[in-house]
């Protein structure tokens, strides 16, 4: 008799393996509700890909770089964006931070871990003390913790999100 294996693909990240192995596995004496009973379940094993830190480096510093041209070098986007463009970037900046930090985490995750970091960072700028306006006055200050709030900023940060997200999971995910 041929043997049965008992081992289902369904997704690339998603095996389904019985918990329930013992002699009997593919062996043809008895009936097969004798040899898998039908109150064994299978266990739901998820297998986690990680992300390439190689790659996640590149795509941060690509992504470091094209956000100060964008600030030094205005004339690289269309006019009727202004500086969202860079807002964008900067949200993206922090999507490849998450990912280095927790290269194991879904998108979904690394997405909202990322939209915390920006709208937070966005938020604390309602908060106008002399010490921080003295922090924010400096370029780096200026680049990490920004000005002024902005509605518009927080959407730059959801779109920028977004794309970057969509490229981590469709693109680079597929090539790790």
């Amino acid at each position: 008799m041929r043997r049965r294996w008992f081992l289902l693909r369904l997704h690339k990240s998603v095996t389904y393996v019985p918990d329930f192995v013992g002699p009997s596995v593919g062996r043809s004496e008895g009936p097969i509700n004798q040899r898998f009973p039908k109150d064994r379940t299978l266990k739901k094993t998820v297998r986690h890909t990680q992300r390439n830190r190689i790659y996640l480096g590149a795509a941060l510093l690509f992504t470091i770089g094209l956000g100060l041209a964008s600030r030094k070098f205005p004339a690289l986007f269309p006019a009727a964006l202004e500086k969202y463009p860079g807002d964008a970037l900067w949200a993206q900046m922090v999507y490849w931070l998450v990912c280095i930090c927790t290269p194991t985490a879904s998108v979904i995750k690394v997405v909202l871990s990322s939209l915390a970091i920006s709208y937070v960072d966005e938020i604390s700028q309602l908060y106008q003390a002399p010490w921080i306006n003295s922090i924010r006055a400096t370029t780096p200050g200026h680049l990490v913790l920004g000005s002024h709030f902005s509605w518009i900023d927080m959407a730059s940060y959801t779109i920028g999100i977004a794309i970057v997200a969509l490229i981590d999971g469709w693109f680079l995910r597929k090539r790790y």
